[in-house]
């Protein structure tokens, strides 16, 4: 390891001059004072090669590098140097590096190895380059309430196990949660981790994420486990609603504390969501730790549990169709019919009742009373389908939307009760077909449609196809003023606005592919 004090020289590759580049930023460019090219500083600590700049956070910045000795690729987060030059808080680091470099397990990112070079302390950690679950956030918006659920667990099983070799992480957010491939979450960063026995102390001053930190922290409380526990479902929180517990960026320690005295109800914010996975979040996030789950087991038993639950629901509606009978499919085809005859049935009894009373214990009652049941039955059927495509919708799933609209999508002709599902269906699949132009209109169609009686709840329906809308209204824009752009400047003004347009996406689908494919002709 190099000394900390002699000052750190490189040669400049064009000319040969040495740079004394003890104060420069690794990976940075300078331009050598003799020959005036630019050079690329400070691309090494130790063993390792820096290859290219990953991402920065409030500890350090991190690279993806080279360890030369291993002839493997990590990522090698350097330290700040104000962290680098407090000899309390590199002791801390030291032990609590070595702590975590202890815990082998999936869904936690390795600690290879922890040293300094030149004044600058470094962390060696397997490289986990699939994004963060802040990528996908920003990306996706709302995010499905089964991939969160997943993440959950594996977060969960990643904490437990830190906690279990006596480390809690104390800065669980979606930046800190990285993925390893689609299926496989995992925990990060425990540069603020504390050994239980500190953390039971409580200290002055207040790290982590407003978003997610935990009350007890607020106040200056010991934290232990559930700490943790509040931190990730703040977390999860904000990826099933595209929204934080609580909205406080800039907000002092005192309005957060406010903030964080009041009740929380996931389905406040996600009506769609299922009741086990709403329960799980409403626990995480109560104020007083005692409220919260025990322990991690209990915790990640019912997230398997609400997950399981859900796919369950998933599957009873998404039934393949190879695995369906010819009288199921038969059945579902038929289920718009059937819904007519009901209510014709119903309306005919009901004014054969009306006109011609019969005696209490007549036949007729029974019928008519067999014809209601079946009618509430027909109706609960229905809202279970538009309750699922809505869900389905929110969660950024327009092919679910569609399967789940499937019973009732083989209508040849939609009379007037069908009318709302029908313009609704067609302009999901234009939307869906990248036909944007033309779902435009469907969507206005159907918002213009006075959904009453059992199809009332398709009104739900409503805010999300004004979503698409709106989206469409801002794309349609975009090409207008990229068809006028008929100078390089013009060009260059509509490229710079198509990623703005594409970050404020509401709904999901293939505009984002076409936006991309905008900025790709737009290139120089």
């Amino acid at each position: 390891m190099s000394s900390e004090t002699e000052p750190l020289v490189q040669s400049c590759p064009h000319c040969g001059a040495l740079l004394d580049i003890s104060e420069e930023e690794p990976f940075s460019r300078v331009q050598c004072p003799t020959c005036a090219e630019m050079v690329r500083v400070r691309t090494w600590f130790d063993h390792f090669e820096l290859v290219e700049y990953i991402d920065a956070g409030g500890m350090g910045k991190v690279y993806k590098a080279r360890d030369l000795k291993l002839n493997r690729i990590v990522a090698l987060k350097l330290l700040h140097k104000e962290f680098s030059a407090d000899a309390e808080h590199i002791e801390k680091l030291t032990t609590e590096a070595k702590i975590t470099a202890s815990v082998t397990h999936p869904n936690i990112v390795k600690v290879f190895s922890f040293g300094c070079d030149h004044g600058v302390y470094y962390i060696a950690m397997e490289l986990v380059d699939k994004g963060s679950l802040d990528d996908l956030m920003t990306s996706r918006g709302r995010i499905p309430e089964s991939r969160v659920l997943e993440i959950g667990i594996h977060i969960a099983q990643g904490l437990r196990a830190a906690y279990r070799a006596g480390l809690i992480h104390r800065d669980v957010k979606p930046g800190n949660i990285l993925f390893a491939d689609h299926h496989t979450a995992k925990i990060v960063d425990f540069g603020l981790a504390m050994p239980l026995d500190q953390a039971q102390e409580g200290e002055e001053d207040i790290w982590g994420t407003p978003y997610y930190v935990s009350p007890e922290k607020l106040d200056k409380k010991p934290e232990d486990f559930r700490s943790d526990i509040y931190s990730l479902g703040g977390t999860l929180f904000h990826a099933l609603a595209a929204r934080p517990p609580f909205e406080a960026r800039n907000a002092s320690v005192e309005d957060l504390k406010r903030l964080k005295s009041q009740p929380v109800n996931l389905l406040d914010h996600l009506p769609s969501v299922s009741s086990p996975t709403a329960y799980l979040i409403n626990r995480t996030l109560a104020r007083d730790p005692r409220e919260r789950y025990q322990s991690y087991d209990e915790l990640i038993e019912h997230l398997e549990y609400a997950r399981t639950q859900l796919l369950a629901c998933t599957r009873k509606l998404r039934r393949p169709k190879a695995q369906a009978s010819a009288h199921e499919n038969t059945r579902q085809s038929s289920l718009g019919c059937v819904l007519l005859v009901l209510f014709a049935l119903a309306i005919l009894m009901v004014l054969t009742v009306v006109c011609f009373p019969p005696p209490s214990s007549s036949p007729r009652t029974a019928a008519v009373e067999l014809a209601r049941q079946q009618m509430a039955h027909s109706q609960k059927t229905l809202e279970k389908v538009l309750s699922f495509a809505r869900a389905q919708l929110l969660s950024g799933d327009t092919p679910g939307a569609l399967k789940a609209l499937q019973p009732l999508q083989s209508q040849r002709s939609f009379p007037k009760p069908f009318q709302p599902v029908g313009v609704l269906i067609a302009a999901l699949n234009e939307w869906e077909a990248a036909r944007f132009e033309a779902a435009d209109p469907l969507f206005q169609k159907f918002l213009d449609t006075k959904p009453d009686g059992v199809w009332e709840g398709i009104g739900d329906i409503k805010p999300l196809a004004q979503g698409f809308r709106d989206d469409y209204a801002a794309f349609a824009d975009l090409v207008v003023q990229r068809k006028a752009a008929d100078t390089p400047l013009k060009i260059a003004v509509a490229a710079r606005k198509i990623p703005r347009v594409k970050a404020k996406l509401k709904m999901p689908g293939p505009l984002p592919e076409a936006l991309e494919k905008m900025a790709r002709e737009v290139q120089p």
